[in-house]
């Protein structure tokens, strides 16, 4: 969101992968490292991506708003949708 660049140290990938989809249909630049995960903006602009929550290995609903916040930078139109809980 603010165009940095982060090392998510200790990151597993493959715990994370349709979380990590998702976030790379946005444009960002995702890179795996020895010692963890490298998340960087790629110079554009964040484009806007449908998400829908599932359990594991599915996206987490834990990262909804997260993602939400992600998708109000965004050019375009996203749809979330939960799947988990009802009343979210």
């Amino acid at each position: 969101m603010t165009g940095g660049n982060v090392l998510l140290k200790g990151a597993r990938p493959e715990h994370l992968q349709a979380a990590l989809d998702i976030l790379g249909r946005t444009g960002v630049n995702l890179t795996v490292e020895s010692n963890g995960l490298r998340v960087q903006r790629n110079g554009n602009g964040i484009q806007a991506v449908d998400a829908e929550t599932d359990p594991f290995p599915g996206f987490p609903t834990d990262l909804q708003a997260q993602f939400m916040a992600l998708m109000t930078m965004s050019s375009g139109t996203s749809h979330i949708r939960e799947t988990i809980f009802e009343n979210r």
